[in-house]
C-alpha cells in the first residue's frame, strides 16, 4: 500500500512542482539531488513553517503534496482518487462517510486511523488556531468517529465542495504533534505520510526531503 500510494503522490507532487515552475515564477529553482531517494527545494520566497494547517502559500503547497497525504487525490483527468480514504459516499445531504486505508505509517512510525482525521480537522476548526486553513473547511461542523477506520464529516448545510476540500487538506497525527508541540512541528519535526519525509530546512536556503518507505 506505502509504495501504491506513494508513487500516486509523487507522480503529482512532481506535476504540481512542474505546473508552479511555470505559472507562478516562485521558484529560483528545483534541484533533485545525486541521491535519488533525497529531493531539495531551493526556493526564491521561503514559506513561513511547515505545519500545514498553518500555512496557505503557494511555494508550501509543494512540500505538502510530498510530505503530507489528504483524504483524497485527484488523477490527470481530474476525477477523485482515494487517498487516506479508500471509500466515500454521502449518506444524506450533511453527512459524509469515508472509509480509511489501513496499515499507513507516518514517518515517525505511528498508526494513521480515525483520530488522526478527527484531529487534523477539530484543530483547524477550532477558533483559537487561527489557521489560514479555516475557511476552506468551515462547512465542516463535526467530524464523528465510527469506528478507527470510518469517520462522518457532518456539515452545517448541503456543502456540495466538501470532496474538493478534503482533496487538499493534510492529515497531520495526533499523538506526534501532542509530544512535540505547535513550535517544533512547524520548524524541525512535521510529520505526515506522504512519499517524502522532512530531513533538513536550513530557512531562505533550501529544505531537504528524504523518500519514504
Amino acid at each position: 500500500m506505502r509504495l501504491h500510494l506513494r508513487d500516486r503522490v509523487y507522480r503529482w507532487g512532481v506535476l504540481l512542482v512542474l505546473i508552479m515552475l511555470g505559472m507562478l515564477g516562485t521558484l529560483n529553482r528545483v534541484a533533485i539531488a545525486a541521491d535519488a531517494d533525497t529531493l531539495v527545494l531551493a526556493l526564491e520566497r521561503d514559506q513561513d513553517n511547515m505545519d500545514p494547517h498553518m500555512h496557505f502559500q503557494r511555494v508550501g503547497i509543494i512540500m505538502n503534496v510530498n510530505m503530507y497525504d489528504s483524504l483524497l487525490h485527484k488523477n490527470t483527468k481530474l476525477e477523485y482518487e482515494p487517498s487516506l480514504a479508500t471509500a466515500w459516499q454521502a449518506l444524506d445531504e450533511t453527512t459524509w462517510e469515508f472509509k480509511l486505508r489501513q496499515g499507513v505509517k507516518f514517518h515517525n512510525g505511528d498508526t494513521f486511523s480515525a483520530e488522526d482525521v478527527q484531529f487534523s480537522f477539530d484543530r483547524v476548526l477550532d477558533p483559537n488556531t487561527k489557521s489560514p486553513q479555516y475557511g476552506n473547511i468551515r462547512g465542516v461542523k463535526e467530524v464523528k468517529i465510527i469506528d478507527p477506520y470510518t469517520v462522518h464529516l457532518i456539515t452545517d448545510k448541503p456543502f456540495p465542495l466538501l470532496l474538493e476540500r478534503v482533496v487538499f487538506f493534510p492529515i497531520i497525527p495526533k499523538k506526534h504533534f501532542a509530544k512535540v508541540g505547535a513550535q517544533a512541528f512547524a520548524e524541525n519535526a512535521p510529520v505526515g505520510t506522504g512519499p517524502y519525509k522532512f530531513v533538513e530546512w536550513k530557512r531562505d536556503q533550501y529544505l531537504k526531503m528524504g523518500r519514504f518507505d
